[in-house]
């Protein structure tokens, strides 16, 4: 028996001697919205398919940043400070305050940042202690220089006036000739006598004790003598003068100062020769009792023209 299929739109197929008939309908007038696509579904419906643009919202995502983050930021402060007396910039400091109160009696510092963060000191004008800020005690340094006067010259020792005053109160005071800053190194652009720790002489037998090296810095005698400290135990421990190493490195802001190892050492030479030069820089530094005072009055050479 044949069979044909009734709808023109049909295609006809046998299968298994079944006749099937696969037909197309056609949907008139099919409008989807503007911006979708006319999509015919396996069951011959029809769907549109809409794609929706939406603009994005945009959020700006704010980190803070603080000052004592060492990510961004690296701690290079300074602090100066100005006399008033004599119209100029007197010293430069190792503490860093934020900002500064003063009052008539006494002067405050704060902290925003860094360990003593939110907090504020009080200093007051008396003679208790030197060189103390926030409870830490710092390291005074002095550095001045001898000039020869473009005269090539051999230092053969130095004398100090120094005077270590410890205050009983704002008036009283008492001296000891045996106070002086615990280190000395002497140098100019070819000679450093490395980093010398100061010890006073007390008796005649410390001379067979004495210079005990430790390491990069050797401690040596200082004699007193009518308020005088006398020095003479350095030479120049530049290990060659010629090697193109700095003999100190300096820090970010080119104050204070480090003796170069690489350059400078106690060891090595077989000869000790004393230092020469047009000019010096002496470096003193460092006090072990913050009660004393130490004042520097004056500076006493001993030298001899170099002669080639």
């Amino acid at each position: 028996m044949a069979c044909t299929c009734e709808n023109i739109n049909c295609t006809q197929s046998e299968i298994g001697g079944v006749v099937y008939c696969t037909c197309t309908t056609t949907i008139p007038n099919i409008s989807c919205p503007s911006g979708c696509a006319t999509v015919i579904t396996e069951d011959g419906n029809v769907v549109c398919q809409c794609t929706e643009q939406i603009e994005p919202t945009i959020t700006e995502d704010k980190t803070p940043i603080f000052f004592d983050d060492e990510n961004y930021f690296k701690d290079v402060s300074w602090t100066i400070s100005y006399k008033l007396t004599e119209g100029t910039w007197a010293s430069f400091f190792s503490f860093y305050p934020d900002f500064t109160v003063y009052h008539n009696n006494f002067f405050q510092v704060g902290y925003n940042w860094g360990e003593d963060k939110e907090t504020m000191w009080n200093h007051l004008m008396n003679r208790s202690s030197f060189c103390v800020f926030q409870g830490k005690k710092h390291t005074p340094i002095i550095e001045f220089p001898v000039v020869n006067e473009n005269t090539e010259k051999i230092l053969n020792s130095i004398s100090l006036n120094i005077e270590g005053v410890h205050y009983q109160n704002d008036w009283d005071s008492a001296s000891d000739i045996t106070k002086s800053f615990k280190n000395l190194f002497i140098f100019n652009q070819t000679n450093c006598s490395g980093l010398l720790s100061l010890n006073p002489q007390k008796t005649l037998s410390d001379n067979r004790k004495y210079p005990i090296t430790n390491g990069n810095t050797q401690e040596i005698l200082f004699t007193p003598d009518q308020g005088f400290q006398k020095i003479n135990q350095f030479f120049n421990r530049t290990v060659n003068q010629q090697s193109n190493i700095p003999i100190l490195l300096n820090d970010e802001n080119n104050i204070f100062k480090t003796i170069n190892s690489n350059a400078v050492k106690f060891g090595g030479k077989r000869v000790l020769e004393r230092m020469k030069g047009d000019w010096f820089l002496i470096n003193l530094s460092g006090c072990d009792d913050s009660r004393y005072n130490l004042i520097l009055k004056n500076v006493i050479f001993k030298e001899n023209i170099y002669d080639n």
